[in-house]
């Protein structure tokens, strides 16, 4: 036999074997794990974070936590939050859901968004009612491009979004319209 013809068997054998492998190629494959799903879940959630003095920080009540290692991510049901500032209450957010992103240095909160900043030094509580609200707890900081009532002591406004540092009560509101009666000395 000439060596032409045992080349041709060989690769008929392998187009043979190519063939029969990727017709039964979905047989052959094992399930790979996949990681969007959850590794733990827990309900009735009331935690707390501190900071190197033992001054409370945050504290969270929810629902129910569900953690996903995919991307570190956590969703929360029935949010309440509250950040501290010198061990004080400041500020306290509320949602329907809540998602929690790399260890907690995002949380998107859906559903019923409010947010209320705490009265504080001699200044009327702020409150904020939104559908979707970025929180950045490690900053004190929120934002949305959502439509934004805000209630206080002196007005009552509607703005298309709003970007808050709540360590210093500021607040960068867009397209705002409203009504503002200011304070009588």
């Amino acid at each position: 036999m000439s060596t032409r013809i045992l080349y041709l068997i060989a690769l008929v054998f392998m187009a043979a074997a190519v063939l029969f492998y990727s017709l039964n190629r979905e047989k052959v494959q094992k399930q790979v794990a996949t990681h969007s799903d959850i590794d733990f879940s827990a309900s009735t959630i009331n935690a707390r974070q501190t900071d190197e003095q033992g001054q409370i920080q945050n504290q969270l009540q929810a629902d129910a936590l569900r953690h996903y290692p995919d991307g570190d991510r956590m969703e929360l049901d029935q949010i309440t939050s509250t950040w501290y500032k010198g061990g004080l209450p400041q500020t306290t957010l509320n949602a329907d859901k809540g998602v929690s992103f790399q260890n907690n240095d995002k949380v998107v909160l859906t559903g019923n968004v409010h947010v209320q900043q705490l009265a504080q030094d001699g200044k009327a509580p702020t409150d904020l009612y939104t559908t979707v609200m970025n929180g950045y707890p490690k900053t004190k900081q929120v934002d949305t491009d959502q439509v934004v009532t805000i209630k206080s002591a002196q007005s009552n406004l509607v703005s298309q979004g709003v970007r808050a540092d709540l360590n210093i009560g500021q607040y960068e509101f867009f397209k705002l319209r409203g009504i503002y009666a200011a304070p009588r000395p």
